[in-house]
C-alpha cells in the first residue's frame, strides 16, 4: 500500500514536471525532468505490482492450498514467473542506459537498450501473468462441491473477473500506442 501511495504522490509530482503537457508546450529541459520522474514513478509502480500480484497469489495458496499439491506447485511457479520478470524490468528500467543520467539527458555520450523490445518483452510478461493468475483458480472451483453449477460459474465469473480487466487494459494500451504513430 505504501509504495502505491508513493507511485501515486511521484506520478502527481511529475505533473509538476512535464506530464499532461502537449508536445508543442515541451521544451529540452522539460523533457528531461519529465522522463527523470515517469523513471522514478516507474520503479514505484513495477513494485507495487509486484505486491499485488504475489498477493494474489499466496490468496489462492491459502484458499485452495490444501486441494492438491500440483496447484500449489502451479501457484510457486507462478509466484516465481511473475517476480521473476518483475524484477529483470526492476533492473532493466534502472540500468536502461550508460550512464543512467542518458535516460532523462539524451545529450549525454553513452548508449541505451533498445527500448520498444524491452518493454514488448515485459509487457509480454504482465499480459501472460495477469492470464495464468485469472486462470489459477478455476480449477479448484470445480473441483469443490456446491449445490448447484449455477454457484460454480458465478463463483469462477467472479475470481476470474480479472480477463476483463486484462482484456480492457491491454486493448487499451494497444490503441493508445496505434494513435501515437
Amino acid at each position: 500500500m505504501l509504495v502505491s501511495i508513493a507511485h501515486g504522490v511521484l506520478i502527481a509530482n511529475a505533473t509538476y514536471h512535464g506530464m499532461g503537457l502537449h508536445v508543442w508546450q515541451f521544451t529540452p529541459e522539460l523533457n528531461s525532468e519529465y522522463y527523470l520522474w515517469i523513471g522514478i514513478s516507474s520503479e514505484f509502480y513495477n513494485l507495487g505490482l509486484a505486491g499485488f500480484k504475489s498477493a494474489l497469489i499466496l490468496l489462492y495458496l491459502q484458499t485452495f492450498g490444501l486441494v492438491s499439491k500440483r496447484f500449489r506447485i502451479a501457484c510457486y511457479l507462478t509466484l516465481f514467473y511473475t517476480l521473476g520478470y518483475i524484477t529483470a524490468n526492476l533492473i532493466i528500467e534502472f540500468f536502461a542506459c550508460w550512464p543512467i543520467a542518458k535516460k532523462w539527458h539524451p545529450d549525454l555520450p553513452g548508449h541505451c537498450i533498445n527500448r520498444t523490445a524491452a518493454n514488448t518483452f515485459f509487457g509480454i510478461g504482465h499480459v501472460t501473468s495477469d492470464l495464468i493468475i485469472a486462470i489459477l483458480p478455476l480449477p479448484p472451483i470445480w473441483k469443490l462441491s456446491f449445490p448447484s453449477t449455477k454457484q460454480k460459474i458465478g463463483l469462477s465469473f467472479t475470481l476470474s473477473s480479472g480477463f476483463l480487466f486484462v482484456i480492457s487494459r491491454h486493448l487499451g494500451w494497444t490503441r493508445l500506442r496505434l494513435s501515437l504513430y
